[in-house]
């Protein structure tokens, strides 16, 4: 499965440039930008990426996004981001290929 940066909602956490975004299968994740769909066609550079986990709740999202480490957004499985992700309730998303 390829991945697709196409949500269906993305939510901002306030002060901080990252997204609650929620997947086309209906998960949520962890995103730099709105996604494909919710991003002006002009600004598509900007439509950002998502971590390869799912968490069940946009509210579980966005907490890890309030708490997140200070380190640089990387999509990466094995990133700080994703790490802490999933110490925050997240599960890997074995459909996610880079």
């Amino acid at each position: 499965m390829k991945q697709e940066n196409d949500y269906l909602e993305a939510l901002a956490v306030e002060g901080i440039d990252l997204y609650a975004v929620q997947l086309q299968d209906g998960g949520w994740s962890i995103a730099d930008g709105l996604g494909a769909l919710l991003t002006p066609a002009d600004e598509s550079e900007l439509a950002g990426w998502h971590l390869p986990v799912r968490f069940k709740s946009p509210c579980q999202a966005q907490d890890a996004i309030k708490d997140g480490p200070s380190d640089w957004f990387d999509i990466s499985i094995d990133s700080k981001w994703s790490k802490h992700a999933m110490s925050h309730g997240a599960v890997y998303d074995f459909s996610y290929v880079m």
